[in-house]
């Protein structure tokens, strides 16, 4: 066997480029992963994800995880970040300076850029870096007064600088670039100073030239700080290739090759699979070991494996892992995380959504365009002065302020759904408190929701001669208090915001249906009078109806409050309930948050 694979292990110390801070050095090895899954269609209920995976990364060297679609690159991530279900069953042994990793402190000292840019578009690079280090980093830095050199510090290194007051941009505004996007992303990790950072796909959709110059960033951060990167990439140009200092081949969750990126094209030439002169050699092998083209190629990934297994190579991964092992990097235990508290954390959210609600049109300013518009048109249509408009017309008028008002409260779920992906980043990288988070939603919410009742409610009033201009505008609030908890609760439980708006449109849908105008309480079917009391509707109509025509000197309004039930109303019980049902929404928002979306995956 020729000695291309032999690389001195010392390298691995001898290398490393001086860092600040010398006891914040970490070596990340794993050995012999197994991970599998349920699968109801497999025979034994079972499917294997990773087979047998080794490996290491270890300060100041760059290490890359490659593969077709479906190998187990992004699941090998998750499983060596600690981000899949406490009960997903993974054998073998993952160690952090040579001790078992559930034994340290391993969240304090790493970092993990998910593939998705979790970013809110209406906030500059500044801002949004000002904020999650206000989230981020210790009190001790915040009275210190260092939050903004440690914001200049990454700009710097991220190659941030020149866009620094630009906003990230979204659907309504133009912004950031893809591959500045990922840069953003990768410096909010760095205000944390992490020694381990964990990246998934950081080049996706981007053009070469931008994965070029994301990955050189990263390259040029690693070997100044002496931090230990491992990133999973898919098609990576040659150029990309040749900055990875280790890669790692998977397919089907095998390893066919971990080693030198320098030394893959040799070790694949000795197996008979020779990489064509001047040609992309990951291409090569990526082509080499997709399954897709097994046949086409005549190559047997399964002997492939096989063959890397029982290779030189192998066992000097294995030797590799033990060295970094005896390497001395530094103290795992004695790493302590300086968590922001819960109020600290509250103050900032508060800020932020609040600027978020105030810039992002979808929030507020359309629905606050459309409720004046629907409130002007319904109003001018039961104008006051036009004596042909009937008592039971009102009735009519109310309803559709309290229904139709209340149901464009689903325009807010594509905002709700991208301040999730947010929350999820930041409760898995920065101890984010849950009840801080939602808390701090709904405090910021109150000032619009305000505005929209204030406005909706003076404009019907004015132009119908409504009563009780007073408890119209609490009741129109809480109602839409209600409506917005209620889409915080849906759309922390779906994955997309078109089902998200479906699943809403039906519910207010069954709610308006069950309200009590279009069948009385009193004659509405037994079987369905369960959901004319769950619907918050039934409580804000009632009051509605029973404020205005208390006021109504006549016969027909007598006659009105009789026919739907609501000459007795009680208007605190029902204002009351309205509060309660917010309570316990949001309350079941913060535990859906708590439970599900904790950043940790089951399966690939």
């Amino acid at each position: 066997m020729p000695d291309y694979y032999s690389v001195d292990c010392s390298e691995i110390a001898t290398s490393i480029v001086p860092k600040r801070n010398a006891n914040s050095r970490f070596a990340l090895t794993w050995k012999h992963i197994t991970y599998t899954v349920s699968d109801s269609k497999k025979q034994r209920g079972k499917k294997c994800i990773l087979r047998n995976v080794s490996g290491y990364i270890t300060p100041g060297r760059l290490t890359a995880i490659l593969g077709p679609s479906g190998s187990g690159k992004t699941t090998l991530l998750n499983v060596l970040a600690d981000r899949v279900h406490r009960n997903a069953d993974v054998q073998g042994t993952i160690e952090l300076n040579g001790l078992d990793r559930v034994n340290t402190d391993f969240t304090a000292i790493t970092s993990y850029v998910a593939q998705e840019d979790a970013l809110l578009g209406s906030f500059s690079v500044m801002e949004t870096l000002m904020m999650a280090a206000k989230l981020t980093l210790s009190p001790e830095m915040c009275k210190k007064n260092t939050i903004r050199q440690q914001v200049d510090f990454v700009l710097g290194e991220m190659g941030l600088q020149s866009c620094r007051d630009t906003i990230v941009g979204d659907i309504y505004r133009k912004g950031l670039s893809g591959g500045q996007k990922r840069r953003l992303c990768v410096a909010i990790e760095l205000l944390s100073n992490p020694s381990i950072l964990l990246m998934d796909e950081p080049t996706s959709g981007l053009d070469s030239n931008s994965a070029y110059h994301t990955i050189r960033y990263i390259q040029k951060l690693c070997q100044r700080d002496n931090k230990s990167v491992l990133c999973t990439i898919h098609q990576p140009s040659s150029r990309v290739f040749s900055m990875f200092d280790n890669v790692l081949f998977l397919t089907e969750g095998a390893v066919t090759y971990f080693g030198s990126g320098k030394q893959a094209r040799e070790y694949f030439t000795h197996l008979g699979h020779e990489c064509p002169l001047y040609s992309n050699p990951a291409e090569h092998i990526l082509t080499l070991i997709n399954l897709d083209y097994e046949d086409e190629n005549l190559v047997n990934i399964q002997e492939l494996a096989h063959q890397y297994a029982n290779s030189e190579e192998y066992q000097h991964t294995l030797n590799c892992i033990e060295d970094a092992h005896s390497q001395v990097w530094g103290d795992p235990l004695r790493t302590q995380q300086m968590n922001v508290s819960a109020w600290s954390q509250f103050m900032v959210l508060f800020h932020r959504n609040l600027l978020n609600n105030l810039r992002n049109p979808g929030i507020l300013w359309i629905r606050l365009v459309m409720n004046v518009c629907l409130s002007a048109m319904g109003g001018s249509m039961f104008l006051y002065t036009n004596h042909r408009i009937t008592e039971y017309d009102i009735v009519t008028l109310l309803f559709y302020i309290q229904a139709f008002l209340v149901f464009m409260s689903v325009a807010v779920l594509p905002a709700f759904i991208q301040e999730r992906s947010v929350f999820i980043r930041e409760r898995t990288n920065s101890s984010l408190s849950v009840i801080s988070y939602t808390f701090a939603n709904l405090v910021a919410s109150v000032p619009g929701i305000a505005l929209i009742a204030l406005i909706s409610s003076s404009i019907v009033v004015s132009l119908a001669g409504i009563h009780g201009f007073g408890m119209f505008v609490l009741n129109l609030f809480l109602s839409l208090m209600v409506a917005e908890s209620l889409m915080h609760v849906i759309g922390a439980l779906v994955p997309h915001f078109m089902i998200g708006i479906t699943l809403g449109a039906g519910i207010f849908g069954m709610f308006m249906l069950c309200e009590g105008f279009m069948v009385p309480r009193d004659v509405i079917p037994g079987y369905w009078i369960w959901a004319h009391y769950l619907a918050f509707h039934s409580y804000s109509f009632e009051t509605f109806v029973y404020m205005h025509f208390r006021h109504v000197d006549s016969i027909t309004a007598k006659e009105i409050l009789d026919r739907f039930g609501f000459d007795d109303a009680n208007v605190t019980q029902n204002m009351g309930i309205l509060v309660l049902y917010v309570v316990i929404l949001e309350a079941m928002y913060t535990l859906i948050l708590a439970r599900f979306h904790n950043g940790r995956h089951q399966s690939f």
